[in-house]
């Protein structure tokens, strides 16, 4: 079909987890100018006909490169899930996600350059994330987690790699899904028994994985958790709408309202709120008038009641209702 010369075309139809991905990639820091405008053209024929010239016009780029990433997005898009699975099933270190990411990085980036790359053996590889995964402390590095520069400098004094770059390393550990320099907090669980932990994690996780067919015959699973210190946040400053080329900004600075504690609950099968609980406190009386609240909706005619780390306190007005 054309109209005022321009000829219009089929949109992509992307694949759900493609486009998920590339949403993911274009919003990173680490995309480079090139990647994100390819991805835009991709994105843009999701749900698009428009013709070449005229995305050319929005995008702000060449009609060439449109129809170039036009044509590879096709290409891309009818190959991902054959190609997504050879990858998924390749041996390594790295995480399903991370592999996803690489594939549609791999698929968006520039063509090689000429000239014979420099190569490692696996031996060098493998000593590599073998510091990595070491504390700096075992290597008299005064600091408690490896950044590139430090992990780079060791490998050098260790004569694992003479003269690998920083960039390098980084690629390895990239390769291997590990981020030395980031950690997080975690809570041990407290488990008296793991024969009878194992038992409840697995019967909560099939009453979980069968919420949607007991949600058909009238068994509702319901769960309930709970939020705190929840801040009412009011900004000093109304928030500056987007514009062509920048993105809504958010004043940084705001005034405390204090805080409040939500305990809701839901039904696992559909997502929805059945009952909650808002107030400043979320003592062992709020929950259990919380539980009584969800009683009274007679969702079941019976029911069982799943609770973990209760004080003795609550478990007795619990045993209450």
């Amino acid at each position: 079909m054309n109209i005022k010369n321009n000829t219009y075309h089929d949109a992509i139809k992307l694949n759900f987890d493609l486009m998920e991905i590339l949403s993911e990639i274009s919003r990173s820091s680490s995309t480079t100018v090139a990647e994100y405008r390819r991805i835009q053209i991709i994105i843009h024929y999701h749900n698009s006909n428009d013709s070449f010239e005229n995305t050319a016009k929005r995008l702000g780029l060449h009609r060439e490169t449109v129809s170039t990433w036009y044509n590879i997005g096709l290409i891309i898009n009818r190959a991902w899930e054959n190609m997504l699975n050879n990858v998924l099933n390749e041996t390594g270190h790295a995480g399903n996600k991370l592999r996803r990411k690489r594939l549609a990085k791999k698929l968006i980036a520039d063509k090689p350059r000429s000239g014979t790359p420099v190569t490692y053996t696996l031996r060098q590889y493998t000593g590599i994330v073998k510091i990595a995964l070491q504390k700096p402390s075992e290597y008299d590095r005064p600091i408690t987690h490896w950044t590139a520069r430090e992990l780079t400098d060791e490998v050098h004094k260790q004569q694992i790699a003479p003269g690998i770059s920083q960039r390098q390393v980084q690629r390895f550990l990239s390769q291997a899904d590990l981020k030395p320099h980031k950690s997080r907090y975690w809570l041990n669980p407290k488990i008296d028994s793991i024969e009878e932990y194992e038992l409840q994690v697995k019967e909560l996780c099939d009453i979980y994985h069968n919420a949607e067919k007991l949600n058909s015959e009238g068994v509702y699973i319901i769960s309930t958790d709970e939020k705190t210190g929840m801040q009412a946040l009011e900004r000093i400053y109304a928030h500056k709408p987007m514009i062509s080329g920048k993105e809504e900004l958010i004043e940084a600075e705001y005034i405390r309202h204090g805080t409040l504690c939500l305990i809701p609950s839901f039904n696992v099968a559909t997502g929805e709120i059945v009952e909650y609980y808002i107030g400043e406190t979320r003592t062992e009386i709020d929950f259990a008038n919380h539980i009584k609240k969800l009683l009274k909706l007679n969702l079941m005619l019976s029911g069982l009641l799943y609770a973990i780390n209760l004080t003795h306190m609550l478990r007795k007005l619990l045993l209450e209702l």
